[in-house]
């Protein structure tokens, strides 16, 4: 019997003729969506670098203007994210945008710990708003996606220098609505530890992971922090989101926060 392969178009991966006889090749669009329409996707988190105690600071995006090299299409297209969804937008859609995140649907039958990177089935990049709302282009709406659902839905949220988290429990539709609040307890997020508590009884994802390899350690000063520091605009050593790559990202954020890692299964 052949093993099934997923692969995407477009993507580097290649295989051999021989493993194009033992396997049963699947091959997905880059976005990794498949299906029937999911009509809203209701997420709420909160960042620990930009988190003022109330709200996240919009220094990125704000007023008078946003930083000059703002993106204005999704930057989730380099490892170790490599998703090459077309998000892109003329110009930042309100003064509420904090920055880009990533959104990640994982399907599976075997509970949490297997909602794998296999398992996934749909990614989308969209906004993150100072109020913890996570919305598409237009800076309002709850993200849309297109996926199948049969099985337990879990949700990834990626930021490019904050840990990722996964939803604890599977999400549940109500009239064609998945939500989900990562913010009302530790328990929210898989794993042990895998959000901090950002006030009393306020979680949120854990900043300092500028490589984002998973892990906050000595090379997101070395490789990141170090060779932008002084310098202003939008840097992954800037785990604040200040705009700016100072000290503070280094004594207040990464310092604390070093040791920390992943608990989004692999």
């Amino acid at each position: 019997m052949k093993k099934f392969r997923v692969v995407t178009i477009d993507s580097d991966q290649s295989m051999s003729v021989s493993e194009m006889e033992a396997y049963e090749v699947i091959i997905l669009s880059p976005n990794l969506t498949t299906g029937s329409l999911i009509s809203e996707i209701e997420l709420t988190a909160w960042l620990e670098g930009p988190f003022n105690g109330t709200d996240m600071n919009t220094n990125l995006t704000g007023q008078p203007e946003p930083v000059e090299d703002f993106p204005l299409t999704q930057p989730y297209s380099t490892s170790p994210w490599n998703y090459y969804g077309a998000e892109n937008i003329l110009s930042i859609p309100n003064a509420d945008v904090v920055d880009w995140i990533l959104i990640e649907l994982r399907e599976t039958a075997g509970g949490a710990s297997s909602a794998t990177s296999g398992s996934t089935i749909a990614r989308k990049a969209g906004f993150i708003l100072n109020n913890g709302s996570i919305v598409g282009l237009d800076g309002s709406s709850p993200i849309q996606m297109e996926a199948e659902i049969h099985n337990d839905l879990y949700i990834v949220v990626w930021h490019r220098n904050h840990i990722g988290v996964m939803s604890a429990i599977p999400l549940v539709e109500v009239n064609g609505v998945y939500s989900y609040d990562f913010t009302t307890s530790s328990e929210q997020a898989y794993g042990i530890d895998a959000q901090k508590e950002l006030a009393p009884g306020v979680w949120g994802l854990i900043a300092a992971d500028g490589n984002a390899d998973g892990f906050i350690n000595n090379l997101d000063i070395s490789t990141i922090w170090a060779p932008k520091a002084g310098d202003a605009g939008y840097n992954s050593g800037d785990f604040d989101l200040n705009a700016e790559v100072d000290n503070k990202d280094k004594d207040d954020i990464w310092a604390p926060n070093e040791g920390k890692g992943s608990q989004v299964p692999d």
